[in-house]
């Protein structure tokens, strides 16, 4: 007598095998193909940089006058006398100021450049 044959392994490894199918597919879909694409993220990403690079210089700049800000906080006198001095160029009675051009405000002298030179 002839043995009947047994198809139940057969649809078995037929739904495996579509399974991964439909699997790879999704992946490759997902990769090149879908709207979030793996080229439309990099080019995301090369956008996203210059905004990172104005965001940390606008964060330096934030803390640096939150610090100015607490500076005038702590001693407002101090401030208000700076202000008047420098900005509307008042001055008290006997007191005399001198606004020295910005490039002279940080020039090193020529022993200062001599001792530097020699190191």
């Amino acid at each position: 007598m002839r043995q009947k044959k047994n198809f139940g392994h057969f649809y078995s490894n037929l739904i495996v095998v579509s399974f991964f199918l439909l699997a790879v597919f999704y992946t490759i879909w997902n990769i090149f193909i879908s709207s979030s694409n793996i080229f439309s993220l990099i080019a995301l990403e090369r956008a996203s940089s210059p905004i990172e690079a104005l965001l940390k210089k606008e964060e330096e700049k934030y803390n640096y006058l939150y610090a100015k800000k607490q500076q005038i906080d702590e001693n407002p006198n101090f401030f208000m006398k700076k202000f008047a001095a420098e900005y509307m160029q008042m001055q008290r009675p006997n007191e005399k100021i001198i606004i020295l051009p910005k490039n002279l405000w940080f020039k090193k002298s020529e022993d200062d450049k001599d001792v530097s030179s020699s190191k």
